[in-house]
């Protein structure tokens, strides 16, 4: 049987099973309650525990009913996670000690209950309907404290997903509160997708639990759970069961609720975070070396904008709370002040404790002097000088951010030799691999002498899969500006021959001539500057995305900003960048204060402010996280690291952000692999040329066509039938998302136009088949309001028409036909096919056409009868094709005026009353939608004309009695009517 109840949540609580949870019935969980649905804690199971697991600190079973009570009044998840961790105190009389208190077992996960129910009914608190209860499918207990809810969906009915079981586990975190003050995360599953998220989540915070941050390590080839699968064949779910003994298994359960969530307060708001997988995975590896010590080094390379700072804290927090490690120092090091604040302050967010700052270099030698034993966090600096210092307690750990950075000056060395028997970390989204300078040698330099690249590794397309960071693709711009570097070396080696290499390098750096006399020069600046504000404001600003310009130095940061200024306005933009003493006055005019720059950024940031551009030459380009950023607008040539670190800038995820652009004008990406060192896995995913996706873009638009390729009947519903009954849907979904990204990206280069009517299908049939399938509910935001946008542009403005060959059609077609050699059958198939590609793409355009294209589908259907006029019945559609053709191009009216008189003369036998009506419809329509950009998107709006005009032909109906309702069904024709209204207006 096929349903919710035996399809997902069954199943899923078989899986627990087989993970060592207990299962409770709806009659034991209510005994425990006291048949109360009012209660949420298991009570014997708590007073159980509170005993096994405080009696030898001098709790009795007579303390325990006091105890219960205090716990169970708790009234805040902040607070009760405390109680959890074990950082809550109880006095069991007055004349004894307070006592820490235990709720579960964090050291041995085994030894606590672990518990599973389903359908566990609770009162609703703070109703927003009638209902009086809730009943969360799957209920995970702890030593009888519910932990985790539970929602399960099941796809084979209509709009039944994750997504929909995120909103339900919303609802009832409203609705019914007190369940969810014990709680750490919940789950929503589908059978397919399973994602968790940590109390009072937005639902873009639910995340995947990838298989291999599971126990056992790998846990799709282990023996365990082989066997699981290989004994289960039947009930085995391969989607998500792998998450379950991932996410679910006692060891990473306990860890999860111990180690990996903390509370943070920025502005009075309080948020939940709990850590992703990489995350989770990076941090047990580095406490995993720690307690084993075979090895005191580790590079741990995850990509920009994949959490480095909160694995840091997790893994600071852990290191911490190891009984082992006897009380370690963690060293936090930073290199730069602003990082050394933007650290303090993620910290000191959470409360971590006993986290301190090092706010000089005497601080900081005072600090490890002392032997203090807490989480320092300091810049690499303030081990200058440090000869005197000497800690050689292998109980400190030291957790490197920007490890690419720094590391190879004499800060790192005074470092190392003041703590020379510490481990060191290094985290990095961009390691450097070269002879002086490498990353995985600093970090991964093993006793053998071979070299360990890294200890985990996030890489760009990982984030980009699990929808950490977007892709970034780039554009190179302004080609006949470009010079060759290479070609440039050879000519100034063949011009200066007679120099040796030292004076040919000495006149390289200094002659600066690449800078002076390309970079600089005046005309150059003003043409990218003409250039960016023409892309800005046709690809981007539409969007409501904003923009970096990184300039080739200070100087050019203040032209184009002079150019910008007369081209778009002042407020469009502003500089950032580090003043000078003694900066000519242009330059001084842009000098701005810490605060003010800190204001600048947050006025980039607010999505309503006039200011859409910073402008830059290296500030900024590092550690600024603006997710409303989308374009880099690149005229400076960096490389390595710092060229990765620049174009992240844009791959932060925002609301309909399909992806991060790079457009170039110094063509320093044009040689990527060699720019950026890395290995081509790790690039190709995260950087794509603009002809590459030309290229790709048919393809993809052909591999998208091939899924359903062999369906023989290609109705939306049978191509959805098809694709499930032949396991092709995740195909049919990925060759989608490669065609959507490719024609996002490349919109609005006249390029795509070729292909508008193909993804407009494409795009409809993926709607159509999401939602008969019911695998997710359909969102237009999810499809870019651009692209319906773009479409209706194209087809309204008739670019796709003017490009395509095939609407080349009038009378001398008919005579060349007949001029032919064809056979009388022959010359009726090549017009039949003739006018059905045509009608086939002008049938939406107005009625006339649809009419035609219903005059030709009647004149096949009758094709064979004994008198058969087939030929002629043909030609003459194609005299009525070329007349109202030549009638729409010769006419004074627009489009939608056209359409609604010809729906009119349909009904009516009067043109004077005709273009009477028009006029009048015409108006209607007009009020809502003249200067009124993507009303099409509003339902309200679409709602009110329709209604509008019902209203309007009841009003003329009293002064014509020919269009009375029951000549014209007012509601049939409005409805009729809006589906051209919506295209032409």
């Amino acid at each position: 049987m096929s349903s919710e109840l035996h399809s997902v949540e069954i199943p899923l609580i078989n899986t627990l099973k087989k993970l060592g949870w207990t299962y409770l019935s709806a009659a034991e969980n209510s005994s425990m309650r006291d048949d109360s649905v009012d209660e949420v804690l298991l009570k014997p199971l708590v007073i159980d525990a509170l005993l096994k697991l405080n009696a030898h600190k001098g709790l009795k079973r007579e303390h325990c009913e006091t105890l219960y009570n205090r716990i169970n009044r708790v009234d805040d998840n902040e607070e009760f996670h405390a109680w959890l961790k074990g950082e809550k105190s109880f006095k069991p009389n007055q004349e004894s000690k307070a006592i820490s208190i235990d709720l579960i077992n964090r050291i041995n996960p085994e030894e606590n209950h672990f518990s599973v129910t389903n359908q566990y009914v609770c009162t609703i608190t703070k109703p927003e309907d009638a209902y009086k209860h809730i009943r969360p499918d799957v209920v995970l207990f702890v030593n009888g404290i519910p932990i985790s809810v539970i929602e399960c969906k099941f796809l084979g009915t209509e709009g039944s997903t994750f997504a929909e079981g995120i909103k339900q586990l919303d609802r009832y975190q409203r609705t019914t509160p007190n369940l969810f003050i014990p709680n750490v995360f919940n789950i929503s599953t589908d059978g397919h997708k399973l994602k968790y998220g940590a109390t009072k989540s937005p639902d873009k915070y639910y995340m995947e639990w990838k298989y291999d941050s599971g126990t056992p390590n790998d846990i799709k080839d282990s023996s365990e759970f082989k066997a699981y699968a290989e004994e289960n064949k039947r009930d085995f779910n391969p989607y998500i069961d792998v998450q379950v003994f991932g996410l679910l298994n006692k060891v990473n359960f306990i860890d999860l609720i111990t180690n990996f969530i903390v509370f943070e307060t920025r502005d009075n708001l309080t948020v939940k975070k709990i850590a992703r997988y990489q995350q989770f995975r990076a941090v047990n590896k580095i406490v995993e070396r720690v307690v084993t010590s075979e090895m005191k080094t580790g590079l741990i390379w995850h990509t920009q904008g994949s959490g480095k700072s909160l694995t840091m804290l997790f893994t600071a927090w852990k290191l911490r709370t190891l009984a082992e490690l006897n009380n370690p120092t963690i060293l936090i090091v930073v290199d730069r002040v602003d990082l050394d604040a933007q650290i303090t302050e993620t910290f000191g967010a959470v409360k971590l404790p006993n986290t301190t700052r090092a706010s000089s270099i005497d601080g900081l030698r005072k600090k490890l002097k002392e032997d203090r034993r807490e989480v320092i966090i300091s810049t690499i600096f303030k081990f200058d000088e440090m000869a005197d210092v000497l800690v050689q307690r292998e109980n400190v750990i030291i957790l490197i951010d920007e490890a690419h950075r720094t590391q190879e000056g004499t800060n790192a060395a005074e470092m190392r030799r003041a703590l020379p028997n510490a481990f060191f970390f290094g985290f990095t989204g961009t390691p450097i691999d070269k002879s002086d300078k490498n990353t995985h040698r600093n970090f991964g330099l093993k006793p053998d002498g071979k070299v360990e690249r890294y200890m985990d590794l996030y890489n760009i397309k990982a984030a980009i899969d699990d929808g950490a960071t977007v892709p970034v693709h780039y554009q190179l711009r302004n080609r006949k500006w470009h010079i060759d570097a290479d070609q440039m070396d050879e000519l100034i080696d063949a011009e200066y021959d007679h120099l040796s290499p030292e004076e040919m390098d000495v006149l390289k750096e200094q002659g600066s001539s690449y800078g002076k006399t390309f970079m600089m020069n005046p005309a150059r600046l003003r043409a990218v500057a003409e250039d960016i504000a023409k892309h800005y404001t046709a690809h981007i600003e539409p969007n409501g995305f904003k923009a970096q310009i990184v300039a080739f130095n200070r100087e050019a940061c203040v032209v184009i900003k002079n150019h910008i200024d007369e081209l778009l306005g002042e407020q469009y933009s502003a500089v950032v960048f580090s003043g000078g003493q003694n900066d000519a006055p242009d330059l001084r005019k842009h000098h701005k204060s810490k605060q003010e720059i800190r204001d600048c950024v947050n006025l980039f940031k607010n999505k309503d402010s006039d200011l859409k551009f910073m402008i830059v030459q290296s500030m900024l380009l590092t550690g600024f996280d603006a997710p409303n950023e989308q374009v880099m607008y690149l005229d400076r040539p960096l490389k390595d690291h710092t060229l990765l670190q620049a174009i992240a800038r844009t791959n932060r995820p925002y609301p309909n952000k399909m992806c991060g652009i790079i457009i170039d004008y110094c063509g320093i990406l044009k040689n990527l692999s060699t720019a950026l060192n890395f290995d081509e896995s790790d690039i190709t995913d995260c950087l794509i040329d603009f002809n590459q996706l030309k290229e790709q873009l048919p393809k993809f638009l052909e591999d998208f066509n091939q899924t359903f390729e062999e369906a023989e009947n290609k109705s939306p519903f049978a191509i959805a039938n098809y694709l499930q009954k032949n396991d092709k849907l995740s195909e049919f979904k990925e060759s989608y998302k490669g065609l959507q990204i490719s024609y996002e990206t490349l919109a609005p280069d006249p390029f795509i136009l070729e292909y508008t009517k193909q993804y407009a299908e494409a795009t409809k049939l993926k709607l159509i088949v999401d939602s008969i399938l019911s695998q997710e509910k359909p969102d237009v935001s999810q499809y870019l309001a651009k692209t319906r946008e773009m479409i209706q542009e194209h087809i309204t403005l008739g670019e796709v028409r003017e490009n395509a060959p095939v609407f080349v059609v009038d009378d001398n077609y008919l005579k060349r036909l007949d001029g032919t050699a064809l056979s009388e059958k022959d010359k009726e198939l090549t017009l039949e096919n003739r006018l059905r590609t045509v009608l086939r793409i002008k049938a939406s355009d107005l009625p006339v056409y649809k009419t035609l294209q219903e005059r030709l589908e009647k004149i096949i259907e009758r094709r064979g009868e004994e008198v058969d006029d087939t030929y002629a019945l043909l030609c003459s559609i194609m005299n009525d094709l070329n007349e109202a053709q030549d009638l729409e191009k010769s006419s004074d009216l627009s489009m939608g005026e056209r359409a609604i008189s010809q729906l009119l003369r349909e009904k009516l036998d009067n043109e004077e009353l005709v273009s009477v009506i028009t006029s009048e419809l015409n108006e209607v329509v007009i009020s809502y939608t003249n200067d009124f950009n993507n009303w099409q998107q509003k339902g309200t709006v679409v709602a009110k004309i329709r209604r509008d005009i019902i209203l309007k032909l009841a009003m003329l109906s009293k002064v014509h009695s020919a269009i009375q309702n029951q000549k014209i069904d007012y509601s049939k024709f409005s409805e009729q009517l809006m589906k051209y209204i919506i295209q032409h207006y």
